[in-house]
């Protein structure tokens, strides 16, 4: 009986220790990073019109960082950079596929709810640019909204690392002799990431 109880009061104690990190005033430093392959949807929009769009499959890699505060307890938010690189096998339109590259930047505001024991939900969106590697097309502007659901692993007092599952749809923009053409992408990924907290 001893020992079951003094097990209760350690496994309440590392709870309580986690969930005092994510306590009003304290500062977080984020860098995650993504590898893995993920499954996309696309449709594009000419001049307000919407065409068919494609289902891919992508390898993607990208790396990010985060800077927050938390404005109340369990409740912080801040903004993120982030670059992507990925490569898609896309249909040629004669029954084939072509393999399409494209690297992304972003820069944004996110916010984040951290429940007891660990787990978090977060909202996020940016702006930024795409390039898909040909050099005879501009480069087009983007903007995106992402969501995703995590745990944060204390490896220690102020270190936790994070393993999150998220959604993200992208609209890239570009205009074409004049006309406007918006390609938007829906893509599921698994993110990791390694996460300070400071203060408090």
């Amino acid at each position: 009986m001893k020992k079951v109880l003094l097990t209760f009061a350690a496994l309440a104690f590392v709870a309580g220790s986690a969930f005092a990190q994510f306590e009003q005033g304290t500062i977080l430093l984020s860098g995650s990073t993504n590898l893995g392959f993920m499954a996309n949807s696309t449709t594009v929009e000419v001049d307000g019109e919407e065409g068919e769009g494609d289902a891919a499959k992508s390898s993607q890699f990208g790396l990010g960082t985060k800077a927050g505060y938390f404005f109340a307890d369990g409740i912080a938010g801040g903004l993120m950079l982030s670059f992507d690189s990925a490569s898609a096998d896309v249909s040629d339109g004669e029954g084939g596929t072509d393999k399409a590259t494209s690297s992304t930047f972003m820069v944004g505001p996110w916010v984040r709810y951290y429940m007891e024991m660990g787990l978090f939900a977060e909202l996020n969106a940016g702006f930024g640019s795409v390039n898909d590697g040909n050099d005879d097309t501009e480069n087009a502007s983007l903007f995106g909204f992402g969501l995703g659901v995590g745990y944060a692993i204390m490896l220690g007092d102020r270190v936790a690392l994070e393993p999150s599952l998220g959604y993200s749809l992208n609209t890239a923009t570009t205009d074409f002799d004049g006309v406007e053409v918006k390609e938007k992408t829906g893509s599921f990924g698994l993110n990791v990431g390694v996460t300070v907290f400071l203060g408090n």
